[in-house]
């Protein structure tokens, strides 16, 4: 009887631990989002993505912090361009002026970096996070080149003795900033690719 009980308590911890401890963030797109016509080419290159994490303290059950960013940037991003777009396609290089020519494309649109940056540390009784967002895209075409970067930035504390938990913290920030980030990227876009093709 004692053996159940047991069993049970652990499983029930178990499951516990494992819900507490998992990040969700799930990035909503931008309201109204405006479709652009005729044929873009899209370069996002895994190679763009710099994932930082500082994690200089140990309280508020930090070392649950683990999460693949770089999936999450590159499946937001591409989750937005393909709402953006009537016809897109995605391409493994960088395209020259000819190319784009020749393959009748109306814009080419190069992620040359984005980054993400989670720092946490304690000082004294208080755990802070924050996380950053960065991204630099140019956008070319019809003989014009016009240059991008946005930035979000959040950040999120609590007392160490107060349950914190810093994975509730960072799925709550980094929605936000996300959020952000691409609120900014559909309006530099749209208003980029408008520039060049009128």
């Amino acid at each position: 009887m004692n053996l159940l009980i047991s069993l049970a308590v652990f499983i029930f911890l178990t499951s516990c631990s494992s819900t507490n401890g998992k990040l969700n963030i799930f990035v909503k797109l931008p309201k109204n989002i405006v479709k652009i016509e005729n044929k873009h080419a899209i370069f996002l290159s895994p190679e763009s993505f710099k994932i930082k994490k500082e994690i200089k303290s140990e309280d508020c059950e930090s070392w649950q912090l683990k999460y693949n960013f770089q999936k999450l940037f590159n499946n937001s991003y591409k989750k937005l361009l393909k709402s953006m777009f009537d016809d897109i396609v995605f391409v493994d290089r960088k395209l020259s002026s000819k190319e784009l020519e020749n393959k009748k494309f109306n814009s080419f649109i190069n992620f040359k970096e984005n980054i993400f940056h989670l720092k946490f540390n304690t000082i004294r009784n208080t755990g802070k996070l924050k996380v950053s967002l960065t991204s630099n895209f140019i956008v070319e075409g019809n003989n014009k080149i016009i240059k991008n970067m946005i930035s979000s930035e959040q950040s999120w504390e609590k007392n160490i003795y107060f349950n914190c938990n810093v994975v509730k913290g960072a799925s709550k920030i980094s929605n936000i900033a996300f959020e952000s980030l691409m609120n900014q990227a559909h309006q530099k876009i749209y208003s980029s690719v408008k520039n060049i093709v009128r």
